[in-house]
């Protein structure tokens, strides 16, 4: 009996090591393939299509600003795709991370943008206010927008958190339900 658990010990301690070794290699190879430059992407070299009236430079540059993205970034790695993805998550326009589809040097990234339903008058200027009560870039188009009645606080924070104001939220839920049909 001795004899056996001491055979079972030694297979299951080999069994092991030779995981742990195919892991440590894994991770070694990641790491040599990580900084070559076939495995590297400009982060302007995304595919995405922009929201309304920004031009694909321009909306990656914010959302590199946003997101705090380096210029290039590795395809290979840990958390790649989480990364990218929270970094679209970060800009005010994007509702939602469709899908993040990575492949050598290639990264596609798919989005549901915020629609603007709702201008809110600020001072001499309007803004445009999404179906969920979230404040947009005040570069959103808000002609042919209904237009909030009721004066309003200014928005509680900046572009991409929501407005602040019940009333504005409330008006902006009605719409965004309204538009959906």
């Amino acid at each position: 009996m001795r004899k056996r658990s001491f055979k079972i010990a030694v297979f299951l301690l080999a069994l092991a090591g030779f995981f742990g070794s195919v892991i440590l290699i894994g991770r070694w190879a990641r790491d040599q393939l990580r900084d070559r430059a076939r495995y590297r992407l400009a982060f302007t070299g995304i595919e995405v299509d922009p929201p309304p009236g920004m031009t694909r430079d321009a909306f990656l540059e914010e959302v590199q600003y946003w997101g705090s993205m380096a210029d290039a970034m590795s395809l290979v790695g840990p958390n790649v795709s989480e990364r990218i993805t929270q970094a679209f998550r970060r800009h005010p326009w994007v509702a939602d991370v469709t899908s993040v589809t990575i492949r050598p040097r290639q990264i596609k990234v798919q989005l549901t943008y915020r629609r603007p339903v709702l201008a809110v008058r600020v001072g001499d200027s309007l803004r445009a206010v999404d179906g969920e009560g979230v404040v947009l870039p005040k570069e959103a188009d808000t002609a042919g927008l209904p237009v909030y009645a009721d004066k309003a606080v200014p928005p509680a924070g900046p572009p991409g958190s929501r407005w602040g104001d019940a009333g504005v939220e409330a008006m902006a839920r009605v719409l965004g339900r309204a538009g959906a049909r």
